[in-house]
């Protein structure tokens, strides 16, 4: 998708460009009501109708950004943006490079992040549902590991451009993405990849650590988390491990 939306976008010879996947749809003042905005705008969103097993919802993507300080920030948190609802200036788009077409997914959320980043970035939101996204099996948000994992490498591509280094948004954003993917587990009655995806949580955190604070701090949180788990475990697994690493050592010696 993002080599795809690339060669529109060098393609294209306008000075804003807007994206329209072909299972969506622009309502028909879309350009018209966003152009109104676009007077010092970098980046130009409104919100969306969802359309899932023939139910329309509303979208209120608006509220995270008027509820914010910090635009960045928020948007890193909820990545509340769908490409269906933007404007952007392709000169910009263009000076960030573009969608990043090493991920296979989560490439619009990567690329407004980029173009946050930019000096005087302005980003502007308006409350009108003038798109509708509609929720299939197919789609590249449906593939749910997939789109966990590419969320958590545009969280680690970004992170250290939070003021102050603020580890509460990567943390609660880290946790986010991890719900949002076994909440979708089980959705699809996949208990397994449910029960996974909750067991990586604690590293997918102590990545978090080791983004912001390096090796000294990632390694304090291992040894936490592995005090705790013995606590927890009433000394069980000590117990497994001591007999196997007897057993290793026998092995090794040969009695």
């Amino acid at each position: 998708a993002g080599a795809a939306r690339n060669a529109g976008i060098y393609a294209a010879s306008g000075d804003w460009l807007a994206f329209l996947d072909a299972d969506d749809e622009w309502l028909p003042t879309k350009l018209e009501r966003s152009l109104a905005h676009a007077e010092g705008a970098t980046l130009i969103a409104h919100d969306y109708i969802e359309v899932k097993n023939g139910q329309e919802t509303p979208m209120d993507c608006t509220r995270h950004l008027t509820r914010a300080d910090d635009p960045f920030a928020a948007l890193m948190l909820r990545g509340f943006i769908p490409s269906i609802t933007v404007l952007a200036k392709r000169a910009d788009v263009l000076s960030v490079g573009g969608f990043e077409e090493s991920l296979p997914a989560a490439q619009d959320y990567d690329l407004w992040l980029k173009l946050l980043s930019l000096p005087q970035a302005r980003l502007v939101m308006f409350p009108e549902a003038l798109a509708r996204y509609s929720v299939t099996g197919t789609g590249i948000t449906s593939q749910v590991d997939r789109r966990r994992r590419c969320s958590l490498a545009v969280l680690a591509r970004h992170a250290n451009k939070l003021k102050h280094k603020d580890f509460k948004i990567v943390c609660q954003r880290a946790l986010i993405v991890q719900w949002e993917a076994i909440s979708a587990h089980l959705a699809g009655r996949d208990y397994l990849g449910a029960a996974g995806t909750l067991a990586l949580t604690p590293l997918v955190l102590g990545e978090g650590i080791f983004m912001l604070y390096g090796a000294p701090l990632t390694l304090a949180w291992g040894v936490t988390l592995f005090i705790a788990y013995h606590a927890y475990s009433k000394g069980y697994y000590a117990d497994k491990f001591s007999a196997f690493g007897g057993f290793l050592l026998r092995r090794l010696s040969g009695s």
